[in-house]
């Protein structure tokens, strides 16, 4: 993401690349080192050039001098004359800082003005240099008094010149701003700065223009162009570039105070936290039409002000995770949204249900009253006409044929129109008009039934609605064993505890196949669905299993919980 935005700010500002005015670069490369004859200026010869190059630069008026190079070994008189008496001068270190021969002399490092570690920290993908590098403790012969002490830090080499700068200018950043935040890490500006170069052998002959280094901070290094290992650039575009040049791209970047920050760890987590339940809401409320152009304009929002704050606020927001947060909130929102509408949905689908039941009860009622009211009366008065004409005729068997008849469909209306509309659930209750089924299924199947109730249930228990449809589920568990099982016993077992409600019905007939079951949903068995949708439409669970009294046959399993209905009395009313 990183390299994304330094690509993008490039892009931006490829043609408005400037010079830099306050630092000015002093090359030791491949043409200096031919020329001088020395490859390095740890001898008392390359140190004696190096003193001659400092006083040509000092004579401009610098503000301050970098030696980026190794002077570990021997000390040059010279070299040690120009540091005593300039005292604008600040040194890079080399080495793990491990013992005494990884550093400069004693002498260098007393008499100049500041001294930093030069080690240059890249990210893993090599994109930025970042700030500041690490302290490193001071060894014993940097003047430490006592292991007791805390020892003195030692300074990355641009933190020891932009320090150093602001005391001799009296303006610049406090390197106190690098110790407080140093768990906010600082990385290089994105900005590309053009530098004035020389190289060294031009400075020690002279050839430069008078005031080339007038009021500039000098940095002299190697330029050697480093190997291209895939770490030492700043973006995946560029070529590795000397060390020098990252040193002057770090101290221009705190010079103009442009310095890459990032949010603390504490706040981000608060941000994408709000963040992460904004959106969520959002999502799972909005209409999917609305919700996903929403969501795609906020992370194109979301990059934007991401690019905008670091080309503009040089602030780095984590945009990864801000982008994982709202293309999580889009998914789970999705879902949540689809889950409501579902169970708005099913819901709606089982109230139209419910009022389907009820207006089929109803209707059933008016049903049944009509063939009361209307039908029973007419077939009693064909009935005592056929008792009117076995009076007249004597000896026709015809009038007691039909009289018989009658009788037999009087009968038989009467089931139809308890069936229709049972009657014996109003006049005698519940459990007598469920051990009625019983008491008709012995008559009409000369089956043995067996009733057992527990926990003292009563009518006032049920609203009158979830009477009926336990009633009407028993009713076809009981039928459909009249008809299928060829079963010689069947129990019928009522039981409250606890506010739950158990009825089952079971048998030792043939037994149900199980792949009726599995198809009851399909329409392979009509009284099974209606059996199901019943128990639905109250909340009650059904299954159906072997029973445990008998070897084979099948048991009807009924839970109803009391405490959670809702239905009224007066649902069919």
């Amino acid at each position: 993401m990183l390299e994304w935005r330094y690509k993008i700010s490039e892009s931006f500002l490829s043609s408005q690349k400037t010079i830099s005015k306050d630092i000015v670069l002093v090359e030791f490369d491949d043409m200096s080192q031919f020329e001088l004859g020395i490859a390095r200026f740890n001898d008392l010869h390359s140190q004696r050039i190096l003193a001659e190059t400092l006083e040509n630069i000092e004579k401009s008026g610098p503000v301050l001098v970098v030696l980026d190079l190794d002077l570990r070994g021997t000390v040059c008189p010279a070299l040690l004359k120009v540091l005593r008496y300039y005292r604008n001068v600040v040194l890079g270190l080399f080495g793990a800082l491990d013992g005494s021969t990884d550093l400069p002399s004693s002498d260098y490092l007393v008499h100049a003005s500041a001294f930093g570690y030069n080690e240059l920290a890249h990210e893993e993908n090599g994109s930025v240099l970042q700030l500041p590098i690490t302290y490193r403790e001071v060894s014993s012969d940097l003047g430490v008094n006592s292991e007791k002490e805390p020892l003195a830090p030692v300074p990355s080499l641009m933190e020891a010149v932009i320090d150093l700068n602001r005391h001799i200018r009296g303006v610049g950043v406090d390197t106190q701003f690098f110790v407080n935040r140093s768990k906010q890490p600082l990385y290089l500006s994105y900005k590309r700065f053009s530098y004035s170069s020389i190289s060294l052998v031009d400075v020690l002959k002279g050839r430069f223009r008078p005031g080339f280094f007038h009021n500039r901070i000098v940095l002299i290094g190697c330029t050697f162009t480093p190997k291209n290992n895939g770490t030492n650039k700043l973006t995946e575009r560029e070529k590795p570039l000397p060390d020098l040049l990252y040193h002057a791209q770090a101290i221009s970047t705190l010079l103009n105070n442009e310095q890459l920050s990032t949010f603390s760890p504490q706040l981000a987590k608060l941000f994408i936290f709000v963040l992460g339940a904004i959106f969520g809401g959002l999502a799972s409320i909005l209409r999917f039409a609305i919700r996903l152009p929403i969501f795609c304009l906020s992370a194109v929002l979301t990059l934007l002000i991401g690019q905008f704050c670091f080309q503009s606020l040089h602030l780095i927001i984590p945009i990864v995770p801000l982008l994982a947060v709202i293309f999580l909130c889009l998914c789970s929102g999705t879902f949540i949204y689809l889950d409501t509408d579902l169970r708005e949905r099913n819901s709606e689908l089982a109230q139209a249900r419910k009022s389907m039941q009820v207006r089929a009860e109803e209707e059933r009622q008016r049903i049944a009253e009509d063939l009361h009211d209307e039908t029973l009366p007419a077939l009693s008065a064909v009935a005592r006409m056929a008792d009117k004409l076995n009076q007249q005729l004597g000896n026709n068997p015809i009038p007691v044929e039909m009289r018989e008849r009658l009788d037999f469909s009087v009968t038989e209306m009467r089931r139809v129109i308890n069936d229709l509309h049972p009657s014996v659930l109003e006049t005698m209750g519940f459990r007598p008009a469920l051990e009625n089924l019983l008491v008709n299924l012995v008559r009409d199947g000369g089956i043995e039934t067996y009733s057992c109730e527990s926990g003292n249930l009563e009518d006032e228990d049920l609203p009158k609605f979830t009477r009926l449809q336990l009633y009407r589920i028993v009713q076809e568990a009981i039928n459909n064993i009249h008809k299928h099982a060829n079963a010689k016993h069947v129990d019928l077992n009522i039981s409250k505890n606890n506010g739950t409600i158990v009825i089952s019905v079971a048998d030792n007939g043939s037994g149900m196949p199980r792949n009726l079951l599995a198809g009851a949903m399909q329409g392979e068995s009509h009284g099974i669905v209606n059996i199901k949708q019943r128990a639905q439409l109250i909340g009650a669970r059904v299954e159906w299993k072997k029973p445990a009294n008998y070897i084979s046959g099948t048991e009807m399993h009924i839970e109803l919980s009391t405490d959670n209905r809702k239905e009224t009395e007066g649902a069919i009313e």
